[in-house]
């Protein structure tokens, strides 16, 4: 009886242990998908010489409207495309793995009203970049961290505001 119990025991833990690196692997795989996408883009644009900042949004303005689906596609330069880069990576994962059941929603919501309040109520201007993609997970995060009232969730809020808190200051262009 005790050989079985322990049998079982082990089988239980490495089929959790399984289950466990499926989801961590699952959590990691679609965010970096994304961002290799994201490095494909600018590696076309640079190898063929081209330029997609008309691609990007243009507020208020009919043709400005695809930006909403590619602005966060493109990027200015491979600075700008490293620092949403890493971002990405770590708050998509985080949120691929704390709301498996809702994350796909969750990233493509975030995607498309990113591009809408841009559209909405940016400055005359091409924008590009992933930046608001980066802004909408730190918010969702945040807010639903603190809305469920779940000490996990709310722990990873603060964690969160520690990490990128400081990407507040990024909303008032210091430069013009």
């Amino acid at each position: 009886m005790e050989i079985d119990r322990h049998l079982f025991t082990t089988i239980y833990i490495h089929k959790m242990e399984d289950s466990e690196k499926k989801i961590i692997i699952r959590s990691i795989f679609y965010p970096s998908l994304f961002v290799v996408l994201l490095w494909l883009v600018k590696c076309l644009e640079i190898i063929f010489n081209l330029d997609f900042i008309h691609f990007g949004v243009y507020p208020r303005a009919y043709s400005g409207l695809i930006g909403i689906v590619t602005c966060p596609l493109i990027h200015s330069s491979y600075a700008h495309l490293f620092s949403n880069s890493i971002p990405l990576l770590v708050l998509g994962g985080i949120t691929f793995y704390f709301y498996r059941p809702i994350d796909f929603s969750v990233f493509f919501w975030v995607y498309l009203m990113s591009g809408i309040w841009l559209w909405a109520a940016g400055r005359e201007s091409y924008h590009v970049g992933a930046s608001g993609l980066v802004y909408g997970f730190v918010t969702f995060l945040f807010f639903s961290g603190i809305l469920r009232k779940e000490r996990a969730l709310m722990v990873l809020s603060m964690l969160v505001v520690f990490l990128y808190g400081g990407l507040m200051w990024g909303i008032f262009p210091i430069q013009p």
